[in-house]
């Protein structure tokens, strides 16, 4: 079974490829928008855009650095309010492998 590393935490970190590996394959996965808000007597808020998947491979060298990115899901709707860009998700990335945030649900 191959060695795996996983990165969950929301922030910047930098990951180094251990001694004699060539190739990773990635997992990234941008953060989700937030449901819609809802309109009183009218309506409930929608579900919110799931973040971006990327699965690719990327060559490496040992001891290569890459910069690693994990974005936050949006911050929740206002009920009787109209989604802004705080409510979409943020962008993950891997190295140049980027994927991004979903978007929030307006009303």
């Amino acid at each position: 079974m191959p060695d795996r590393s996983t990165v969950s935490s929301v922030g910047n970190c930098d990951w180094q490829a251990p001694a004699g590996v060539t190739s990773l394959r990635v997992l990234v996965v941008g953060g989700g928008g937030a449901g819609g808000g809802g309109l009183t007597t009218k309506h409930f808020g929608g579900g919110g855009g799931g973040g971006e998947v990327k699965d690719s491979t990327v060559s490496t060298t040992s001891g290569a650095i890459f910069a690693v990115t994990v974005g936050a899901g949006g911050a929740g709707t206002n009920h009787n309010a109209d989604s802004t860009t705080v409510n979409n998700g943020q962008s993950s990335s891997f190295g140049s492998t980027t994927a991004s945030g979903g978007t929030s649900m307006t009303d």
